[in-house]
């Protein structure tokens, strides 16, 4: 079954913790983090400070798993031949990610969710690629056809052992908004949660 992982629950935590969360960024040269990856993408580096880690547009976001890094951001009335909803603009990010370790491991398009706001549990979009039945929020594509679109990472796909990878992953986001955050939350095998990672960014029509 295709793994879902919606975090409204993050913009509650961004909104009604406040202060209680510290968000730090740090350029790590040598940590322990970064010792157990062989492979890195480099550049300024961000690793999660009592269990956040935020960092900015360009910056290396490194997990317990992979590393990734939103290279760019813009908005749109169109990605190719796709056009969103009345009200609604699109943003496309690209997005590299790097499996920093010795195994495989499956990425799905809603490990990366936009936020924006944080005042209300509706202010996220997943990527249009997702499909579900029940899904009801306002930000989602119900009749998605992606024949003909290119450069989109799949809906799901498997990263090889210290693969790199880089693709779009293209939202429907209402109009008006320019500043978001997108997030990756870690997810385990037993359905334990780990660190919480947010990029921090402002995008503009292209």
């Amino acid at each position: 079954m295709k793994r879902l992982k919606i975090f409204a629950v993050c913009a509650l935590l961004l909104s009604g913790c406040g202060s209680n969360i510290s968000y730090t960024t740090t350029v790590n040269e040598e940590t322990d983090t970064a010792e157990e990856a062989k492979v890195s993408l480099g550049g300024n580096i961000v690793t999660s400070f009592d269990g956040t880690g935020v960092g900015a547009l360009g910056d290396t976001m490194q997990t317990g798993d992979l590393e990734f890094r939103l290279n760019s951001a813009y908005l749109s009335d169109h990605y190719e031949t796709f056009y969103p909803e009345t009200g609604m603009n699109v943003l496309v990010c690209d997005v590299t990610v790097l499996n920093t370790q010795e195994t495989s491991l499956t990425l799905y398009d809603t490990d990366f969710q936009i936020q924006w706001g944080g005042s209300a549990d509706t202010d996220f979009s997943v990527p249009i690629t997702y499909q579900d039945e029940w899904a009801d929020w306002d930000t989602y594509v119900e009749n998605f056809d992606g024949t003909g679109l290119t450069g989109m990472y799949e809906t799901s796909m498997t990263v090889a052992a210290e693969q790199e990878v880089n693709g779009l992953y293209v939202y429907q986001i209402p109009q008006g908004q320019t500043g978001f955050m997108m997030m990756f939350q870690e997810y385990f095998e037993d359905e334990s949660v780990g660190d919480l990672y947010i990029v921090k960014f402002t995008a503009l029509g292209q």
